[in-house]
Protein backbone atom coordinates (compact mmCIF):
# COMPACT_ATOMS: atom_id res chain seq x y z
CA UNK A 1 0.00 0.00 0.00
CA UNK A 2 1.20 3.35 -0.86
CA UNK A 3 1.17 6.56 1.48
CA UNK A 4 1.53 10.10 0.67
CA UNK A 5 0.50 13.81 1.50
CA UNK A 6 -2.08 15.16 -0.22
CA UNK A 7 -4.49 18.33 1.40
CA UNK A 8 -7.71 16.93 0.36
CA UNK A 9 -11.58 17.69 1.47
CA UNK A 10 -12.89 13.90 1.18
CA UNK A 11 -12.22 10.93 3.28
CA UNK A 12 -12.90 8.01 0.98
CA UNK A 13 -13.55 7.30 -2.66
CA UNK A 14 -13.63 4.62 -4.83
CA UNK A 15 -10.83 3.81 -7.71
CA UNK A 16 -12.82 1.08 -9.57
CA UNK A 17 -12.59 -2.36 -7.22
CA UNK A 18 -9.98 -0.77 -5.16
CA UNK A 19 -10.15 2.17 -2.34
CA UNK A 20 -8.17 4.92 -2.25
CA UNK A 21 -8.97 6.53 1.25
CA UNK A 22 -7.79 9.77 3.19
CA UNK A 23 -7.44 10.05 6.69
CA UNK A 24 -7.89 13.20 9.34
CA UNK A 25 -4.78 12.53 10.64
CA UNK A 26 -1.55 13.35 8.93
CA UNK A 27 -3.07 13.82 5.71
CA UNK A 28 -2.29 10.26 4.39
CA UNK A 29 -3.11 8.76 1.27
CA UNK A 30 -3.62 5.29 0.73
CA UNK A 31 -3.70 3.96 -2.85
CA UNK A 32 -3.73 0.59 -3.85
CA UNK A 33 -3.43 0.17 -7.71
CA UNK A 34 -5.74 -0.06 -10.34
CA UNK A 35 -5.47 -0.17 -14.69
CA UNK A 36 -8.61 1.98 -14.21
CA UNK A 37 -8.54 5.12 -11.90
CA UNK A 38 -11.64 7.04 -11.43
CA UNK A 39 -11.45 10.05 -9.18
CA UNK A 40 -14.37 12.51 -10.43
CA UNK A 41 -16.43 14.80 -9.03
CA UNK A 42 -14.12 15.05 -5.80
CA UNK A 43 -13.02 19.36 -6.22
CA UNK A 44 -9.11 18.10 -5.54
CA UNK A 45 -7.85 21.11 -7.17
CA UNK A 46 -4.11 20.82 -8.56
CA UNK A 47 -2.11 19.83 -6.14
CA UNK A 48 -3.92 16.93 -4.92
CA UNK A 49 -4.31 15.89 -8.79
CA UNK A 50 -0.34 16.54 -9.43
CA UNK A 51 0.62 14.38 -6.42
CA UNK A 52 -2.07 11.37 -7.56
CA UNK A 53 -0.70 11.11 -10.72
CA UNK A 54 3.13 11.27 -10.15
CA UNK A 55 2.28 8.15 -7.64
CA UNK A 56 -0.09 6.88 -10.12
CA UNK A 57 3.09 7.20 -12.93
CA UNK A 58 5.05 4.66 -10.88
CA UNK A 59 2.61 1.68 -11.33
CA UNK A 60 3.64 1.73 -15.05
CA UNK A 61 0.13 -0.24 -15.69
CA UNK A 62 -2.26 2.10 -15.91
CA UNK A 63 -4.71 2.51 -18.79
CA UNK A 64 -7.75 4.33 -17.73
CA UNK A 65 -7.63 7.17 -15.77
CA UNK A 66 -10.75 9.53 -15.46
CA UNK A 67 -10.40 13.02 -13.55
CA UNK A 68 -13.36 15.02 -14.52
CA UNK A 69 -14.76 17.54 -12.01
CA UNK A 70 -11.94 18.19 -9.61
CA UNK A 71 -10.56 21.60 -10.11
CA UNK A 72 -7.76 21.45 -12.37
CA UNK A 73 -6.03 24.09 -14.10
CA UNK A 74 -3.07 24.40 -16.37
CA UNK A 75 -0.34 24.04 -13.76
CA UNK A 76 -1.71 20.25 -13.89
CA UNK A 77 -0.81 20.52 -17.26
CA UNK A 78 2.54 19.21 -17.23
CA UNK A 79 2.71 17.16 -15.02
CA UNK A 80 -0.46 15.29 -16.93
CA UNK A 81 1.86 15.84 -20.11
CA UNK A 82 4.83 13.63 -18.55
CA UNK A 83 2.61 10.99 -17.85
CA UNK A 84 0.86 10.58 -21.14
CA UNK A 85 4.52 11.14 -22.67
CA UNK A 86 6.27 8.60 -20.10
CA UNK A 87 7.33 5.65 -23.02
CA UNK A 88 6.54 3.11 -19.85
CA UNK A 89 2.97 3.91 -19.69
CA UNK A 90 0.89 2.82 -22.44
CA UNK A 91 -2.46 5.37 -21.28
CA UNK A 92 -5.37 4.63 -23.49
CA UNK A 93 -8.22 6.52 -21.80
CA UNK A 94 -8.07 10.70 -19.98
CA UNK A 95 -11.14 12.21 -19.09
CA UNK A 96 -10.49 16.07 -17.87
CA UNK A 97 -13.84 16.98 -18.41
CA UNK A 98 -15.62 19.61 -16.02
CA UNK A 99 -12.00 21.38 -14.85
CA UNK A 100 -10.73 24.27 -15.22
CA UNK A 101 -8.17 23.96 -18.29
CA UNK A 102 -7.95 26.54 -20.34
CA UNK A 103 -7.54 26.78 -24.36
CA UNK A 104 -3.89 27.15 -23.90
CA UNK A 105 -3.49 24.01 -21.89
CA UNK A 106 -5.86 22.02 -23.53
CA UNK A 107 -3.44 22.77 -27.00
CA UNK A 108 -0.68 21.57 -24.87
CA UNK A 109 -2.02 18.10 -23.91
CA UNK A 110 -3.67 17.69 -27.38
CA UNK A 111 0.22 18.37 -29.09
CA UNK A 112 0.97 16.14 -26.15
CA UNK A 113 -1.74 13.60 -26.90
CA UNK A 114 -0.85 13.03 -30.80
CA UNK A 115 2.61 12.01 -30.02
CA UNK A 116 1.35 8.71 -28.00
CA UNK A 117 -0.37 6.34 -30.32
CA UNK A 118 -1.55 4.68 -27.08
CA UNK A 119 -4.10 7.62 -26.19
CA UNK A 120 -7.04 6.88 -27.96
CA UNK A 121 -9.64 9.45 -25.79
CA UNK A 122 -8.84 12.87 -24.30
CA UNK A 123 -12.15 13.95 -23.39
CA UNK A 124 -12.18 17.98 -22.68
CA UNK A 125 -15.72 19.17 -22.44
CA UNK A 126 -16.99 21.04 -19.69
CA UNK A 127 -13.81 23.35 -19.60
CA UNK A 128 -15.21 26.60 -19.80
CA UNK A 129 -12.15 27.94 -20.61
CA UNK A 130 -11.68 25.56 -23.97
CA UNK A 131 -13.53 26.96 -27.12
CA UNK A 132 -15.95 24.29 -29.11
CA UNK A 133 -14.15 24.32 -32.25
CA UNK A 134 -10.80 23.40 -29.96
CA UNK A 135 -12.86 20.83 -28.02
CA UNK A 136 -13.96 19.56 -31.66
CA UNK A 137 -10.48 19.52 -33.17
CA UNK A 138 -9.49 17.15 -30.76
CA UNK A 139 -12.75 14.64 -30.51
CA UNK A 140 -12.17 14.42 -34.42
CA UNK A 141 -8.28 13.51 -34.12
CA UNK A 142 -9.11 11.06 -30.98
CA UNK A 143 -12.00 9.90 -32.86
CA UNK A 144 -9.98 8.90 -36.35
CA UNK A 145 -7.21 7.62 -34.21
CA UNK A 146 -9.50 5.44 -32.02
CA UNK A 147 -10.86 4.10 -35.54
CA UNK A 148 -7.25 3.05 -36.68
CA UNK A 149 -6.49 1.69 -33.47
CA UNK A 150 -9.88 -0.65 -33.76
CA UNK A 151 -8.52 -1.59 -37.31
CA UNK A 152 -5.44 -2.47 -36.07
CA UNK A 153 -6.50 -4.88 -33.25
CA UNK A 154 -8.66 -7.52 -34.91
CA UNK A 155 -10.29 -9.62 -32.57
CA UNK A 156 -8.78 -13.32 -31.38
CA UNK A 157 -11.48 -15.71 -32.16
CA UNK A 158 -10.48 -19.23 -30.18
CA UNK A 159 -12.13 -22.25 -31.91
CA UNK A 160 -12.81 -24.94 -29.87
CA UNK A 161 -13.26 -28.84 -30.71
CA UNK A 162 -16.35 -30.47 -31.20
CA UNK A 163 -16.42 -34.18 -30.00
Amino acid sequence: MLKFSNPVKKNEFSCSQHILRFSDQGDKMQFLWSPFINIDSRELGSEAINKIIKEIEKFKKIKILLLPENEIDDSSIDVIINLISNPEISLEILDLGGNNITEAGAKKLFAAAQERESLCELFLRGNPKISMVCIKEIEEFMAQRKQKSLKAKPLKAKRRKIK
